[in-house]
């Protein structure tokens, strides 16, 4: 499996619901997958707890688990909606101007590690995975757009699965050492995905038949005689 789970479960039960949800739907596209992705979640980053960060092989995405779904609507100053229920975003006016400070205590907590030098650390992308479906109308600048992000868990492995920076390389062993140098656990996780298993024991291909004697030959012969008769 290439799908990597580090981090703690979160405070709020309806937070470790979503995380569960999320993890099913990466299973899907990064379980029998060659490629790779670093789940981080409920881990502190310069400071600041972060719901979420993924690693990719050429992107990282900071994100933040919303309880809603609806229309979007709001504005990068304002207040965001959701079929016209207002959007917490923490302690901030809505969840991009939460999501813009926790993609900067990423990027200063890598920069403070010495960590992912030469790279275009601004290219981290930032985004909020809401628990229903979504529609985005939400007045965002096209600045913005460039890195920001909104889905559902739904939609949430096809967005991640987009994302890609050719300034931002990330080799898996690069991404091995933040996790290390982070101080996060690996994660224990149940998946949802029903085993396969044969139902009958396979015999060894080295096992040898025990040779039949003239008795049995004998009697084998007629049974097959018998069945092939009309």
């Amino acid at each position: 499996m290439t799908l990597l789970i580090y981090g703690d479960k979160a405070s709020r039960t309806h937070e470790n619901q979503m995380l569960q949800v999320f993890l099913g739907q990466l299973e899907e596209r990064w379980a029998d997958s060659t490629d790779w992705i670093f789940v981080v979640a409920n881990a502190m980053w310069n400071g600041a707890e972060i719901d979420l960060v993924c690693i990719l092989p050429s992107a990282i995405i900071v994100a933040d688990f919303k309880s809603y779904g609806g229309t979007l609507s709001g504005t990068e100053n304002g207040p965001w909606q959701a079929d016209g229920v207002i959007v917490k975003g923490g302690r901030k006016a809505n969840p991009y101007q939460q999501l813009r400070d926790n993609k900067f205590s990423v990027l200063e907590w890598l920069q403070s590690k010495a960590l992912l030098s030469g790279r275009n650390l601004g290219h981290i992308s930032a985004g909020v995975i809401f628990s229903g479906g979504i529609e985005d109308q939400l007045e965002l600048s096209p600045k913005v757009r460039s890195w920001f992000y909104t889905s559902d868990l739904a939609r949430c492995a096809v967005m991640l699965g987009g994302l890609s920076s050719p300034e931002l390389r990330i080799a898996r062993d690069e991404a091995e050492e933040i996790v290390r140098r982070l101080g996060v656990q690996p994660m224990e996780w149940v998946s949802a995905r029903p085993q396969v298993r044969d139902i009958f024991p396979r015999l060894e291909q080295s096992q040898a038949r025990t040779p039949l004697t003239a008795h049995q030959r004998e009697a084998l012969q007629t049974l097959r005689s018998f069945v092939e008769a009309e």
